[in-house]
């Protein structure tokens, strides 16, 4: 049973195609003026993630406190005892702040070019990779 299972979770990981991710590399200019622009820029874009953090934070609490509510709801209505137990909490894992994190990132490259950097980009495989020739 376990050679199955191996051979069964080989099959799955090699019939997957290779997971690429793309990698930025940041050319800063060479003038003082250029280079306070991009301080400015990095300042944006600690502000923007953290903006980010608590957008998700909120999301995340929202649902807990819709969901307990809705719990109890469930258990007023529901009214006797054994009936109580078709009642369930649900479970909340709110994502969202990966989405807001990258747009941070996009806004911070497009700052960081508008101050003179350049920004150059690279597709590097990240998981089941080809091999090497």
């Amino acid at each position: 049973m376990r050679i199955l299972l191996a051979a069964l979770a080989t099959f799955l990981l090699l019939s997957c195609g290779p997971i690429y991710e793309t990698q930025y590399r940041y050319t800063p200019p060479a003038d003082a003026q250029g280079r306070a622009c991009i301080a400015q820029c990095d300042v944006s874009k600690s502000q923007c993630r953290i903006n980010a953090d608590l957008r998700a934070e909120n999301r995340q609490l929202r649902c807990e406190r819709e969901a307990r509510d809705d719990f109890e709801r469930c258990l007023t209505v529901q009214g006797a005892d054994p009936e109580k137990s078709h009642c369930q909490r649900r479970i909340c894992n709110v994502s969202g702040a990966g989405s807001d994190q990258e747009q941070c990132e996009s806004d911070h490259r497009i700052c960081f070019q508008g101050c003179g950097g350049v920004v150059s980009s690279q597709q590097v495989c990240s998981f089941n990779c080809p091999p090497a020739p």
